[in-house]
Protein backbone atom coordinates (compact mmCIF):
# COMPACT_ATOMS: atom_id res chain seq x y z
CA UNK A 1 0.00 0.00 0.00
CA UNK A 2 3.26 2.62 0.43
CA UNK A 3 4.65 1.62 -2.22
CA UNK A 4 1.29 2.72 -4.27
CA UNK A 5 1.25 6.14 -2.68
CA UNK A 6 5.15 6.43 -3.58
CA UNK A 7 4.31 5.59 -7.20
CA UNK A 8 0.63 8.27 -7.46
CA UNK A 9 2.73 10.72 -5.21
CA UNK A 10 5.38 10.66 -7.89
CA UNK A 11 3.41 10.94 -10.96
CA UNK A 12 1.62 13.67 -9.48
CA UNK A 13 5.15 15.46 -8.81
CA UNK A 14 5.48 14.57 -12.62
CA UNK A 15 2.59 16.31 -13.62
CA UNK A 16 3.30 19.61 -11.92
CA UNK A 17 6.68 20.03 -12.92
CA UNK A 18 5.60 19.29 -16.68
CA UNK A 19 2.58 21.93 -16.38
CA UNK A 20 5.03 24.49 -15.17
CA UNK A 21 7.67 23.51 -17.57
CA UNK A 22 4.81 23.61 -20.28
CA UNK A 23 3.47 27.13 -18.90
CA UNK A 24 7.02 28.63 -19.39
CA UNK A 25 7.92 27.06 -23.08
CA UNK A 26 3.94 28.18 -24.01
CA UNK A 27 5.36 31.16 -23.98
CA UNK A 28 8.55 30.58 -26.04
CA UNK A 29 7.24 28.14 -28.33
CA UNK A 30 3.38 28.11 -29.34
CA UNK A 31 3.82 25.61 -31.63
CA UNK A 32 5.93 22.80 -29.93
CA UNK A 33 3.59 22.91 -26.46
CA UNK A 34 1.11 21.13 -29.19
CA UNK A 35 3.06 18.18 -29.26
CA UNK A 36 4.63 18.12 -25.72
CA UNK A 37 0.82 18.10 -24.19
CA UNK A 38 0.70 14.79 -25.99
CA UNK A 39 3.84 13.17 -25.00
CA UNK A 40 2.35 14.79 -21.36
CA UNK A 41 -0.55 12.69 -22.33
CA UNK A 42 1.39 10.04 -23.59
CA UNK A 43 3.23 9.67 -19.75
CA UNK A 44 0.13 10.05 -18.26
CA UNK A 45 -1.43 6.87 -19.53
CA UNK A 46 1.87 4.90 -19.13
CA UNK A 47 1.87 6.21 -15.68
CA UNK A 48 -1.57 5.36 -15.29
CA UNK A 49 -1.28 2.12 -16.76
CA UNK A 50 1.72 1.08 -14.54
CA UNK A 51 -0.53 1.77 -11.48
CA UNK A 52 -3.02 -0.33 -12.61
CA UNK A 53 -0.47 -2.91 -13.27
CA UNK A 54 1.18 -2.00 -9.75
CA UNK A 55 -2.62 -2.74 -8.34
CA UNK A 56 -2.92 -5.98 -10.76
CA UNK A 57 -0.11 -7.39 -9.16
CA UNK A 58 -0.89 -6.39 -5.37
CA UNK A 59 -4.34 -7.45 -5.44
CA UNK A 60 -3.15 -11.02 -7.37
CA UNK A 61 -0.33 -11.23 -4.36
CA UNK A 62 -3.32 -10.51 -2.09
CA UNK A 63 -5.34 -13.20 -3.46
CA UNK A 64 -2.89 -15.96 -3.27
CA UNK A 65 -2.32 -14.85 0.39
CA UNK A 66 -5.55 -15.34 0.97
CA UNK A 67 -5.93 -18.66 -0.97
CA UNK A 68 -2.65 -20.00 1.48
CA UNK A 69 -4.37 -19.27 4.36
CA UNK A 70 -7.28 -21.08 3.62
CA UNK A 71 -5.30 -23.93 2.87
CA UNK A 72 -3.13 -23.73 6.25
CA UNK A 73 -6.44 -23.28 8.52
CA UNK A 74 -7.60 -26.56 6.14
CA UNK A 75 -4.67 -28.44 7.14
CA UNK A 76 -4.75 -27.31 10.52
CA UNK A 77 -7.93 -28.55 10.85
CA UNK A 78 -7.13 -31.64 9.57
CA UNK A 79 -4.43 -32.37 11.77
CA UNK A 80 -6.84 -31.29 14.65
CA UNK A 81 -9.17 -34.18 13.53
CA UNK A 82 -6.70 -36.92 13.07
CA UNK A 83 -5.14 -35.73 16.92
CA UNK A 84 -8.79 -36.10 18.09
CA UNK A 85 -9.48 -39.29 16.63
CA UNK A 86 -5.73 -40.76 18.20
CA UNK A 87 -6.60 -39.40 21.58
CA UNK A 88 -10.35 -41.22 21.13
CA UNK A 89 -8.36 -44.22 20.62
CA UNK A 90 -6.05 -43.60 22.99
CA UNK A 91 -9.04 -43.06 25.44
CA UNK A 92 -10.82 -46.15 25.09
CA UNK A 93 -8.31 -48.65 26.52
CA UNK A 94 -8.15 -46.63 29.00
CA UNK A 95 -11.71 -46.11 29.33
CA UNK A 96 -12.38 -49.94 29.55
CA UNK A 97 -9.18 -50.01 32.19
CA UNK A 98 -11.30 -47.81 34.44
CA UNK A 99 -14.61 -49.19 33.87
CA UNK A 100 -12.71 -52.57 35.06
CA UNK A 101 -11.17 -51.24 37.96
CA UNK A 102 -14.72 -49.40 38.51
CA UNK A 103 -16.45 -52.84 38.79
CA UNK A 104 -14.02 -54.15 41.02
CA UNK A 105 -14.27 -51.70 43.29
CA UNK A 106 -18.20 -51.81 43.40
CA UNK A 107 -17.72 -55.73 44.46
CA UNK A 108 -15.17 -54.99 47.28
CA UNK A 109 -17.49 -52.12 48.25
CA UNK A 110 -20.82 -54.63 48.33
CA UNK A 111 -19.00 -57.25 50.12
CA UNK A 112 -18.04 -55.03 52.78
CA UNK A 113 -21.77 -53.70 53.45
CA UNK A 114 -22.89 -57.34 53.24
CA UNK A 115 -20.27 -58.02 55.94
CA UNK A 116 -21.34 -54.94 58.02
CA UNK A 117 -24.79 -56.09 57.60
CA UNK A 118 -23.91 -59.52 59.26
CA UNK A 119 -21.97 -58.10 62.10
CA UNK A 120 -25.39 -55.66 63.14
CA UNK A 121 -27.45 -58.96 62.87
CA UNK A 122 -25.02 -60.68 65.10
CA UNK A 123 -25.55 -57.81 67.31
CA UNK A 124 -29.68 -57.54 67.44
CA UNK A 125 -29.89 -61.18 67.79
CA UNK A 126 -26.91 -61.30 70.51
CA UNK A 127 -29.09 -60.64 73.47
CA UNK A 128 -32.35 -59.18 74.30
CA UNK A 129 -31.36 -57.42 77.62
CA UNK A 130 -28.18 -55.94 75.89
CA UNK A 131 -30.36 -54.54 72.88
CA UNK A 132 -33.01 -52.87 75.65
CA UNK A 133 -29.94 -51.18 76.90
CA UNK A 134 -28.32 -49.93 73.72
CA UNK A 135 -32.07 -48.59 72.78
CA UNK A 136 -32.21 -46.45 76.36
CA UNK A 137 -29.12 -45.32 76.10
CA UNK A 138 -30.15 -43.91 71.77
CA UNK A 139 -33.64 -42.69 73.96
CA UNK A 140 -31.03 -40.86 76.04
CA UNK A 141 -28.90 -39.42 73.86
CA UNK A 142 -31.82 -37.99 71.68
CA UNK A 143 -33.51 -36.62 74.52
CA UNK A 144 -30.59 -34.60 75.27
CA UNK A 145 -30.05 -33.83 71.43
CA UNK A 146 -33.83 -31.95 71.39
CA UNK A 147 -32.92 -30.47 75.01
CA UNK A 148 -29.68 -28.34 73.16
CA UNK A 149 -32.21 -27.33 70.50
CA UNK A 150 -34.59 -26.18 72.47
CA UNK A 151 -31.85 -24.30 74.35
CA UNK A 152 -30.27 -23.15 71.19
CA UNK A 153 -33.51 -21.64 69.83
CA UNK A 154 -34.59 -20.37 72.72
CA UNK A 155 -31.09 -18.56 73.04
CA UNK A 156 -31.53 -17.04 69.38
CA UNK A 157 -35.15 -15.79 70.68
CA UNK A 158 -33.30 -14.03 73.40
CA UNK A 159 -30.80 -12.35 71.13
CA UNK A 160 -33.20 -11.39 68.32
CA UNK A 161 -35.43 -9.54 71.61
CA UNK A 162 -32.34 -7.69 72.75
CA UNK A 163 -31.19 -6.61 69.33
CA UNK A 164 -34.69 -5.59 68.18
CA UNK A 165 -35.09 -3.50 71.30
CA UNK A 166 -31.72 -2.02 70.82
CA UNK A 167 -33.26 -1.39 67.53
CA UNK A 168 -36.34 0.47 68.66
CA UNK A 169 -34.36 2.79 71.01
CA UNK A 170 -31.88 3.88 68.48
CA UNK A 171 -34.99 4.72 65.77
CA UNK A 172 -36.41 6.64 69.17
CA UNK A 173 -33.59 8.47 69.09
CA UNK A 174 -32.90 9.38 65.69
CA UNK A 175 -36.43 10.11 65.41
CA UNK A 176 -36.55 12.66 68.41
CA UNK A 177 -33.39 14.06 67.40
CA UNK A 178 -34.59 15.17 63.72
CA UNK A 179 -37.56 17.00 65.65
CA UNK A 180 -35.69 19.12 66.90
CA UNK A 181 -35.19 22.60 65.44
CA UNK A 182 -32.05 23.58 63.85
CA UNK A 183 -30.76 26.61 65.50
CA UNK A 184 -28.58 28.96 63.12
CA UNK A 185 -26.76 32.14 64.22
Amino acid sequence: METRRVVVTRAKDVRLERRQNEESIVDEYPDEFEEESEEEEELSREGEAYLISRETAFHTWLQRKRLQMVQERKLQEAKRRVEEEMKVNEVMPRKEIFHEWLRGKNKERKMQREAALKVEEEKVLRDPEENHRAYREWLHRKAIERRMAREAFRQRIRVWAVESRRAKRDQDLFNAFSKVPVFRH
